[in-house]
């Protein structure tokens, strides 16, 4: 249930000793029963987004290709730029061209590790049989072991030169950057092509901005009634979005006395990083209040009361107050939901004043 709120003009007459009517315009307004108000602060801030990056290359080259402009969205893996990657491509080929070599001198390698396994084999037959002495079948012994050792070695050359290929496809990789996050490209940093990058040069800003933070300093007296998870209102112009506190310093910088607080918000206006923003910390939610304008109000030394309007009259009502929420005090006793309240000008008023409302 929101707040419903009539302002209307009435006619006070009040009469003097002379009996003559004197004419007071007021403002009367009919107070409800509100579902909740919430007490806490506010402080300033800036709209920041939660998830940003900025790309760096990992390698120097000459720019080739950028993929992307400011204010376009990007996935992760889509292609941010491409850096002169020729060399590299050189060192691939050359990479290839080593295994291929490697593999096929573990085929011969293997050839001659059979012929030489068939040698060593037969001269055993023929040791045994006598037909062939132990120094003959030594030999072949050894030149068996010497072609499984030579398969081995080039076997093992051609594990070294696929490493090095994966080592040069990861380097290659390093020439294409790409996004790292869903976001919007909000910096291309105006890269040219031809231009000379370093892995000092960024290409390209990404920020996530479907969920945006605003970061404030919390005076030391609400520290430490802060926690994470507590509601917070951002409010952007007209704009007001409900958030929850993300992230909150565990220290308070004794320099300016505050602590610094998070609010993450869902993005669903269209919000910009940047944008100036105002942040409430709610801290207490007061729920059936009834709050009418603190000017409503008048004290007096016997306690505090405001003016109604019943049946045409201003009626002095004594009213039990609660805390206060902004310009607004909270009614705990004293008025009842719907009843019309005099605003302004109940300083004018006494208690049975005629009132005709226009």
């Amino acid at each position: 249930m929101k707040i419903a709120v009539v302002i209307a003009l009435a006619t006070v007459l009040l009469w003097g000793s002379t009996g003559a009517a004197q004419n007071t315009v007021v403002t009367v307004q009919t107070v409800e029963i509100t579902p909740k108000v919430e007490r806490g602060f506010s402080e300033n801030s800036t709209l920041e987004a939660i998830d940003e990056v900025t790309i760096y290359p990992r390698v120097s080259g000459r720019l080739m290709k950028v993929f992307v402009k400011q204010g376009n969205s990007v996935s992760p893996g889509d292609p941010i730029a491409e850096l002169d990657h020729r060399d590299v491509d050189a060192q691939i080929s050359q990479a290839k061209a080593q295994i291929a070599v490697a593999q096929a001198q573990v085929a011969q390698a293997m050839a001659e590790l059979e012929n030489a396994k068939r040698e060593r084999d037969r001269y055993l037959r023929l040791v045994k049989e006598g037909f062939s002495t132990q120094q003959q079948l030594d030999s072949k012994e050894t030149v068996y072991r010497t072609a499984k050792a030579a398969v081995d070695l080039n076997r093992a050359q051609v594990r070294q030169h696929r490493a090095n290929l994966e080592k040069l496809q990861v380097d290659l990789s390093e020439y294409t950057l790409k996004a790292s996050i869903q976001g919007i490209v909000v910096n291309d940093y105006s890269r040219t092509p031809g231009e000379m990058i370093t892995p000092q040069t960024p290409l390209a800003q990404i920020a996530d901005i479907s969920r945006l933070k605003a970061v404030i300093q919390a005076p030391e007296s609400h520290a430490r009634l802060i926690e994470q998870g507590m509601t917070a209102f951002v409010t952007v112009g007209e704009i007001k979005l409900e958030g929850k506190v993300s992230r909150i310093r565990p220290f308070v910088d004794p320099s300016t006395r505050t602590t610094q607080v998070e609010v993450a918000i869902e993005n669903r206006k269209n919000l910009k990083p940047g944008m100036f923003a105002r942040v409430f910390i709610v801290e207490e939610t007061l729920k059936n209040a009834v709050m009418v304008p603190m000017e409503a109000v008048i004290s007096e030394q016997g306690g505090s009361f405001v003016f109604v309007v019943e049946d045409g009259k201003a009626v002095k009502r004594p009213v039990k107050l609660g805390p206060s929420v902004g310009r607004d005090s909270q009614i705990r006793e004293g008025l009842e939901p719907g009843e019309r309240l005099v605003v302004l000008g109940g300083k004018n008023l006494s208690d049975g004043d005629q009132i005709t409302i226009r």
